[in-house]
């Protein structure tokens, strides 16, 4: 009974094992065995998984290709590969020539003003890493002016500035150059000047740039186009402040030096601001303005500008060579018209300023008393735009240079006079005077 009984159990056993035995296909082309079904949430054993396909060897040809690509390194994306911009943000690119920047950041900070430090300067900052792709996303933004600007790891930052709509995302690309901008800057007696402020700007592309002088008064600015570019100057404080503006010509994968100034020292221009009628112009500073004297050297434009002593009085370094000169006071706001050209030879100038237009002088006073650091202004006859401004003295005096003809308003704040008539300066008009009795 029982040898019976086993008998069918041996001939499944054997159709079994021939199956499982059967060729994958087939004993003949084009017969092919029934798929032995497997549930989708079950894994079949793993004696029944076929195995890995085996690709054949590369040949020569591909696995150099392969090489090179590897060589190579990232590649930037074709159009089809490129990741959607951000719903509500900006993608910023930075590029070195041809290729995605290896290491830097993204800056973003709202308003017009470029910050020299967007690290620590700004509050609201933003930053972002860029990627392998010279690539970096900053999302999240609402409408406004912002400036962006992009940082390497061993140079200056570079701004732009830009206009961002809500919900209309932007793709910004820098494409910085080869080019190095380096020199030493120099105070007027030939020292080395320390944290003097270098500036870079184009007008074209919109680029912005700048970097600090070191103790030894060197700076270096790398990654810049190669354009015909505004460099700036800044430097110092007040009296001792040093402003000066040329432009530069940079090319491409080249080191340019400029220097501000020398070693040796420079050659001194002496002289006193004076009115059309030869008395020394006063230059009493009001609250965000100073008298100042600007140059612009002929041979290449670099422009200057250094204020004037409250006497009229003034010693300027200069580089030798020929300048047109113009001054504003401070009671004017905006220059007054240009002046002969002068000329400093090595030796030094000694030479006075003389301006053209009418001075309107004379004094605010109260009850018999001189009111000092009250503000006298010319506004135009309609009373609509500010012309000339000053702050009167220790004995209520001002003194306004430099008024072109035409009919101004008189007033003064914040002790209000009786303005009195309109000042009318005519062409043959040299000096007005006005008492003003405030109120």
């Amino acid at each position: 009974m029982r040898a019976r009984a086993a008998a069918p159990l041996l001939l499944v056993a054997l159709v079994a094992a021939a199956y499982l035995a059967w060729p994958e296909g087939g004993a003949d082309a084009g017969i092919q065995p029934t798929a032995r079904p497997t549930p989708e949430t079950e894994s079949p054993p793993p004696m029944l998984q076929k195995p890995r396909a085996v690709e054949p060897p590369e040949s020569a040809g591909a696995a150099e290709l392969h090489a090179e690509r590897e060589l190579a390194g990232p590649q930037p994306p074709d159009a089809e590969d490129e990741a959607p911009l951000p719903a509500n943000g900006i993608e910023v690119l930075v590029l070195v020539g041809d290729d995605p920047a290896p290491r830097g950041w993204v800056h973003l900070a709202s308003g017009r003003s470029y910050p020299e430090d967007p690290w620590n300067e700004v509050v609201d900052a933003r930053h972002a890493t860029l990627d392998a792709k010279g690539t970096a996303f900053i999302t999240g933004l609402e409408s406004g002016d912002y400036v962006v600007g992009a940082q390497l790891a061993d140079g200056p930052t570079h701004w732009k500035r830009i206009r961002y709509e809500r919900n209309a995302p932007q793709r910004i690309v820098f494409e910085l150059g080869t080019a190095r901008l380096f020199g030493t800057v120099y105070a007027p007696d030939g020292q080395p000047v320390p944290h003097a402020r270098v500036g870079f700007s184009t007008v074209r592309t919109k680029i912005s740039a700048s970097a600090r002088s070191d103790d030894a008064g060197q700076y270096t600015i790398d990654h810049l186009p190669a354009v015909v570019a505004w460099i700036s100057l800044e430097a110092g404080f007040r009296a001792t402040r040093l402003e000066e503006m040329g432009r530069i010509r940079l090319e491409e994968g080249e080191a340019t030096r400029r220097d501000f100034g020398r070693p040796d020292g420079l050659p001194t221009w002496r002289g006193v601001v004076r009115n059309a009628s030869g008395d020394a112009s006063p230059n009493y500073p009001r609250p965000g303005h100073v008298g100042k004297i600007h140059f612009e050297r002929e041979s290449d434009g670099a422009y200057r500008a250094q204020r004037f002593e409250p006497d009229g009085t003034f010693a300027i370094r200069l580089e030798a060579g020929s300048y047109t000169v113009s001054v504003n006071a401070a009671s004017s706001s905006y220059r007054w018209p240009r002046l002969e050209k002068i000329v400093v030879p090595e030796s030094g100038l000694d030479q006075d300023v003389r301006v053209l237009g009418a001075r309107v002088t004379g004094t605010v006073t109260r009850a018999g008393n001189p009111l000092a650091g009250t503000h006298v202004s010319l506004l135009t006859s309609d009373g609509t735009h500010l012309a000339y401004g000053v702050v009167t003295d220790a004995t209520g005096r001002f003194v306004l240079d430099g008024v072109q003809p035409g009919t101004w308003k008189i007033k003064s704040w914040p002790h209000r006079a009786h303005p009195g008539p309109d000042v009318v300066i005519g062409a043959d008009v040299t000096e007005v005077m006005r008492q003003l009795v405030a109120r």
